[in-house]
């Protein structure tokens, strides 16, 4: 089993383009983190809910496994 991607991730384009192209090199699982907490605020902290969605968008297209993380059980129910 092959699990590869970005450590965050950045848009809808960029992940579909990296999932297409992991989905080529037969990578069984596009893994993209959406929650990246920080001690700093003003750092970039991901695209939480809207990056599952996003997730969820390019495992339906491209027909790939999606696999992240979660930072709290109130977001579960975005995975479907």
């Amino acid at each position: 089993m092959l699990i590869a991607g970005p450590c965050s991730l950045e848009s809808y384009e960029k992940g579909l383009t990296d999932a297409i192209e992991l989905k080529k090199q037969n990578v069984d699982y596009f893994r993209a983190g959406c929650f990246k907490p920080r001690t700093y605020p003003h750092n970039f902290q991901g695209l939480r809910e809207e990056g599952i969605e996003i997730l969820v968008r390019i495992k339906k297209e491209v027909g790939i496994k999606v696999v992240t993380e979660i930072v709290d059980a109130q977001y579960l129910p975005l995975y479907n």
